[in-house]
């Protein structure tokens, strides 16, 4: 075998195991994150945390772009929901938001649920203030997307206003 066909072969070999390498870390993630949903499923809610935070810790590694890393947070913050733990969902829901920014810029339209997941979540914990400036957001993007007299445009000042009346 020649030097350049060594070389190849190396080469190739270094590429089979580093997408082995890839493809079991994805099917860890998949793994994990299928038995916190399982579980959650069936209500044991403490597995489906310990199952979900693993599938966190695994995402963090695939680096902030990756769509796994926002689906686990959105995972993890589900299963707080549905316990009523609220304070534990904020950091969860702060930066997925914050993910979806740097991903897509601060007025992007794909942005409005994680806006209104946060700003639901801040009326729930009392604390218009925090919602306020979120509705705002919301509600210049849709005017901007959908115009000033689109329904959920029109919900938008509502929920806005209402808001603005807590403060």
């Amino acid at each position: 075998m020649g030097r350049t066909t060594a070389q190849a072969a190396a080469s190739l070999a270094c590429f089979a195991l580093l997408s082995l390498a890839a493809f079991a870390q994805d099917s860890l993630w998949d793994e994990l994150a299928n038995a916190g949903h399982a579980a959650l499923a069936e209500r044991r809610y403490d597995e489906a945390v310990r199952q979900l935070k693993a599938a966190l810790d695994e995402a963090e590694g695939f680096g902030p772009r990756d769509p796994r890393l926002v689906t686990s947070l959105r995972n993890l913050a589900e299963v707080y929901h549905r316990q009523g733990k609220l304070l534990q969902q904020e950091p969860l829901r702060k930066r997925m938001l914050e993910l979806k920014e740097d991903e897509l810029g601060p007025s992007h339209p794909d942005l409005i649920p994680s806006l209104l997941e946060l700003a639901g979540l801040y009326q729930q914990l009392q604390k218009p203030a925090k919602a306020e400036p979120l509705f705002r957001r919301v509600l210049e993007i849709r005017e901007s997307t959908r115009g000033p007299i689109d329904a959920q445009t029109i919900e938008t000042v509502n929920e806005l206003g209402w808001t603005c009346l807590e403060l």
